[in-house]
């Protein structure tokens, strides 16, 4: 016979409500507690021990469990907003954002066969690093610094990325930036104020920060 445990639903109605308002607004949170109070005492809460008040699921109990669970299943008009959302991304170019856009659903949905298929298909194809937008990432991250980049070290960014399975400009910007301050290229906040003071950093060919400035600016 199914039990019911009270430690363990009250548990699982904090954990629902958290859940379901992310979904539905409030309605989200209160269908997302009921589920979540109702799993979390029928044999997943945990808590109580032997001391858990035992009882038998009633029929209505059992409707309303359906109930809740169905409100967590996206619907016709969720799909398309979701996909929609995606396929913005890849509309700009980014792969990589689209996948992690579903990726980051995963768990929200009952059914999330729509969001799966999109993804198993969408790994297979390869990323293209030399789109704009990977270039003008590379580009904005060098500028900031003052510094660029030759074409064979952009090739080796690339081969880095792939190496990394690295799919999103955004994760590409910060697989550079790492590069860049670990091979000292970017100032830190107190390279930054000794440059306020004493003019342009110095860098070496490769342009990494020597140490040294230049013209000194304080009054001038």
């Amino acid at each position: 016979m199914s039990v019911f445990n009270l430690a363990g639903a009250g548990s699982g109605i904090m954990q629902g409500a958290s859940a379901g308002m992310g979904i539905g607004g409030p309605w989200g949170a209160a269908a997302g507690a009921l589920f979540g109070g109702l799993t979390g005492g029928f044999g997943g809460g945990g808590g109580g021990g032997g001391d858990a008040l035992e009882y038998g699921l009633t029929p209505r109990e059992e409707e309303l469990q359906q109930y809740a669970f169905d409100q967590t299943k996206a619907s016709p008009g969720q799909k398309r907003k979701e996909i929609n959302k995606a396929k913005s991304y890849l509309k700009g170019g980014d792969r990589g954002a689209f996948e992690s856009h579903l990726e980051g659903l995963g768990g929200r949905y009952t059914n999330p066969e729509f969001i799966d298929k999109r993804l198993a298909r969408s790994y297979r194809r390869p990323i293209n690093y030399y789109r704009d937008n990977y270039q003008a990432t590379a580009k904005g991250l060098f500028g900031t610094q003052g510094i660029g980049f030759t074409p064979e070290e952009y090739d080796s960014f690339v081969d880095q990325a792939k190496a990394q399975k690295v799919r999103s400009a955004a994760a590409f910007g910060d697989l550079l930036k790492s590069n860049m301050i670990a091979s000292g290229k970017v100032m830190s906040p107190n390279q930054q104020m000794l440059a306020d003071i004493f003019g342009t950093p110095e860098r070496d060919a490769s342009g990494r920060l020597t140490g040294r400035y230049g013209t000194p600016v304080l009054n001038a």
